[in-house]
Order: C-alpha cells, then structure tokens, then sequence
C-alpha cells in the first residue's frame, strides 16, 4: 500500500513514542547517504537543506561524541509505575520534566565549583527518575534510600559544564481523600529553589540565570497525553558565525517525551537584509534518515541579554508542515563556550489543523 511522506514520518514517530523507535541498535541497515550538496543560506524556503539522508550525526564529531543518550536511571525499590505500564493509564495524569544545571553554554576555563545538592518532591502521587544528565561518577550521586515515592534527593557538583535530572510526574486523577488538594512539583537546591503548579508543566521551556558566574538552570517539561503522533524535547549546542558566511549554527539532539534519544538535528540561524531573524534545520533519525525540516524564527530576550526564544514549524520532504517545535537558547559568552538552546517539539496528527 502506498505511504505518502508524512504518513511514513507519522508512523516512525508512533513507534518512538512507544519506546520501540530505536533505530541503529538492531538489524538496521545503514541509510543510502546522498552525494547531493547543500548550500546553506537564509533566503532559500528551508534554508538550502535537502530531504536527504545523512551519515549518523550528520557525520559531526561533536554530535557522535557528546550528544548521546544519557544515562537511565537505576531503578528504585518502590518504582512500580513503570513506564510501559502506566503510560495512558486512565487513574493518572503523567508530565516528564528535564532540568540542567550549571554552566549551560560551557567554559573550559571555569574552575570555581558550584554545589547544586538538592530535592524533587511532590505534594501527591509518584515521582520517577528516568534518566540522569552528565553527573560524573566519583562526584555526583543520586541519594538512596528514597525517603519516599514522593522525593528524590541528589548530590551534584559542576564548574565548567552542566550536570541534570529528567523525571516522569504520576498525578492521581482521584487523590486520597487525604490529599484533595492540588499537587506542585518542587526543586530545592542551594542556588536555586522554586515551586511550580502541575498545570504549568503542560508546556513549560524556560532559563533562568543564578549568578555572576554565569551558572544557570534550564527546564522543560510537558503533559504526557496518548498522542499517537509524537512529542518531544530538544537540546543541544547554539554557536555564533560559525564559518557559514556570518550564520550562527545549531547541533542538537531529538527526543521522546520519556528522555529516549531518537535522533539529531542540525542548523543554522541568522538575519535577513530586510531585519528577518530566521532559522532553518534538518532532522535526522539515529541511523542517519531523513526526517524532516525545520523553519522558523528566533528573537533575543530585551531583558535577559543573550539569551533568546525561538519557535517554528517542523515540514516533510514535500514541504507539508507536519509539527511545530519552541525553544530558547543561551549565547556563547566568550570563545571558550559554545552556546546552549532546549525546547520542545510535538508532531500534528494527519486530521489536526496546523498552528499559524
């Protein structure tokens, strides 16, 4: 039967949103890699990118070496509302949250240590720790025994990068008559505490900076709902005139809501003669196919210098949009840096009309 383009992207992301799109760690083929060249530009409608199949990682040492999976999380006593069992489970309403903290954009001079020892907790309901971000392992440490399904505590130490958590949020449908009242979601560390309501994580992106270090926290979160069609997070590296004819450039990974890595993007940004701020990117799976573009704008922060939003619409290869992604990013602050950017990302089902 023939599958139009979109339908067969639909369909790779049903299956990474069930956890089984884990393309390159079986029996996948390498991709076809196309020999076509692509000349990047700001005018062109996607920017001079291709819908072509690329090497794994586009082919980028920085993508192959550091943008990897991050580390699952060990499994606790306590934890059985396992992934696979609850996800649509009817008695709870699911968020996954993934913060950073730290020098976001990297310094590889920094050598002034920051301790970031801390806890998540819950009002109600079950907080699972899914996968752990760049904690090293004779400096950084998740805390056992929980104290309960409730909280999880850590012990965490960076300089010169960024260390994180991502977590899945249980939220009862019918609490204990114990707890009728509305649960939050809390972060307590030393240099930055704070509590949000659960209605704000349905859509949450944000950066906030600490100190004059330059040490910031960075979250995203999102409501976990039977989407058949896909949704996602973001993350990755934002350079400025990186060699692409005074472009800034982009290099990311692609994520499920439940933290799998799925695949790689790869960008570019800049400003139109006319005052235009645009941005264009391609994204590919694990193995190197083609996924699908990229195209929106982005638009720095008045009150928060260099740091910025952007937002835009993810296209097949026939150029119908199909998804639509946002995000923010954090400027190089000097030669020794390299940039930061998060977001997230969410695919329209073949009947849902598309945003404007």
């Amino acid at each position: 039967m023939f599958r139009s383009p979109y339908q067969k992207l639909i369909g790779t992301a049903v299956i990474g949103i069930m956890g089984l799109w884990l393309a390159g760690c079986g029996a996948d083929s390498a991709p076809v890699v196309s020999e076509e060249a692509e000349e990047l530009n700001l005018t062109a409608p996607f920017g001079g990118y291709k819908a072509t199949n690329q090497p794994p990682g586009f082919g980028e040492p920085e993508i192959i070496s550091t943008m990897i999976d991050d580390e699952p999380a060990p499994i606790f006593a306590g934890d059985s509302l396992a992934w696979d069992t609850s996800y649509g489970n009817p008695r709870f309403t699911l968020y996954a949250v993934s913060i950073r903290w730290g020098r976001l954009e990297g310094d590889s001079t920094m050598t002034t240590e920051t301790d970031w020892s801390g806890t998540a907790s819950l009002v109600r309901g079950h907080l699972r720790l899914t996968h752990i971000i760049r904690f090293e392992r004779l400096q950084d440490s998740i805390i056992r025994p929980r104290p309960s399904p409730r909280e999880i505590s850590w012990g965490s130490t960076t300089s010169m990068h960024f260390d994180g958590l991502a977590f899945l949020i249980f939220d009862p449908l019918y609490p204990d008559d114990e707890l009728p009242v509305e649960s939050s979601f809390t972060l307590a560390t030393g240099p930055y505490s704070a509590t949000f309501a659960l209605d704000d994580l349905a859509d949450l992106d944000t950066v906030i900076n600490v100190d004059g270090l330059g040490n910031a926290v960075a979250i995203t979160a999102q409501r976990i709902e039977s989407d058949p069609c896909g949704k996602g997070f973001m993350d990755g590296i934002w350079r400025v005139n990186d060699g692409l004819n005074q472009m800034g450039k982009f290099l990311g990974r692609w994520v499920t809501d439940d933290g799998s890595l799925v695949g790689h993007i790869r960008g570019h940004w800049g400003g139109r003669g006319n005052g235009e701020r645009v941005l264009f990117g391609k994204w590919i799976d694990r193995s190197g196919v083609f996924q699908g573009f990229l195209r929106g704008v982005w638009q720095p922060d008045t009150y928060r210098p260099g740091c910025g939003i952007m937002h835009g619409g993810i296209f097949s290869g026939d150029t119908t949009e199909i998804g639509h992604f946002h995000g923010e990013y954090i400027l190089p602050r000097n030669d020794r840096s390299r940039g930061f950017f998060q977001g997230g990302w969410r695919l329209h089902c073949p009947d849902e009309e598309t945003e404007p």
